[in-house]
């Protein structure tokens, strides 16, 4: 549908040289990286924000992600356009898949977070009462 100009191999714009990172394995190699980035953005998440139990603190932790990607880090990408000269399908279709991404990402962990307080608050109680 080309709801996005932006394709996965820009992570790897300004670090690898050659053609590969246009190909198939570029955008194997990519998604890879993306992967273990998530697993970093996550266990920031559940350092600093695991206690909230809003959708609310996702939304903007997908914003913020957001930001910091096309505001922050545009510079490394030489291939990213600046913001105002991006599509508006591009900018849209981004916020958009980085707000769920942040709202997943927070839903996950403080729920996980969550049951596993209300686990230890049950086995104390076991304890206690034995």
């Amino acid at each position: 549908f080309s709801f996005s100009v932006i394709n996965p191999n820009m992570l790897l714009d300004p670090w690898a040289l050659g053609d590969w990172k246009d190909k198939g394995i570029g955008v194997i190699v990519s998604v890879f990286l993306i992967g273990v980035l998530s697993i970093v953005v996550g266990l920031l998440y559940y350092v600093l924000l695991k206690k909230f139990k809003t959708i609310w603190i996702g939304f903007a932790y997908g914003l913020l992600w957001w930001a910091i990607v096309f505001v922050v880090l545009n510079p490394l990408f030489p291939n990213l356009k600046t913001i105002g000269e991006l599509p508006a399908n591009t900018i849209i279709s981004s916020l958009c898949i980085y707000i769920l991404y942040g709202v997943f990402i927070g839903y996950s962990i403080s729920f996980e977070a969550a049951e596993l307080q209300t686990k230890d608050e049950s086995t104390d109680f076991q304890t206690a009462n034995k």
